[in-house]
């Protein structure tokens, strides 16, 4: 209890600081005293600062143009030389294979209907058999 009333008497009397009269004066003299920083226009240092930012991105576009232009010429350019020792680059091949696994894809399931039906037949005769 007594330490709560000393707090309380504490922060009524921060409620109560005000700034001096001369605060706003000696503030603003402050502040306009202090170095401020040069602002580097086109003078020398801001040409050169400007010219090697432009060449810089000027480089990377440039760099980018040509990486791009060698990825969609190359295939067009050596295609018909590499296109066909690629895996997978005879379409007709590849067209035979899918059609052999359809093929063994519709035998499996033919083989499957088969069952499902003997099934049937062997749980209706069990239940003709069980009565």
């Amino acid at each position: 209890m007594i330490e709560d009333r000393k707090i309380t008497g504490v922060l009524e009397q921060l409620r109560r600081v005000e700034p001096s009269a001369d605060f706003a004066a000696r503030s603003k003299a402050a502040i306009l005293a202090a170095p401020r920083p040069q602002k580097h226009g086109w003078g020398l240092y801001g040409l050169k600062h400007s010219l090697s930012e432009g060449v810089g991105f000027v480089l990377s576009v440039g760099l980018v143009s040509i990486i791009a232009a060698l990825f969609i010429s190359v295939p067009k350019t050596f295609g018909p030389v590499v296109g066909n020792r690629l895996p997978g680059a005879e379409t007709a091949a590849l067209v035979n294979d899918v059609d052999a696994a359809v093929k063994d894809i519709d035998i499996h399931i033919q083989e499957a209907q088969l069952f499902s039906t003997a099934a049937e037949k062997a749980n209706s005769a069990l239940k003709e058999i069980s009565k």
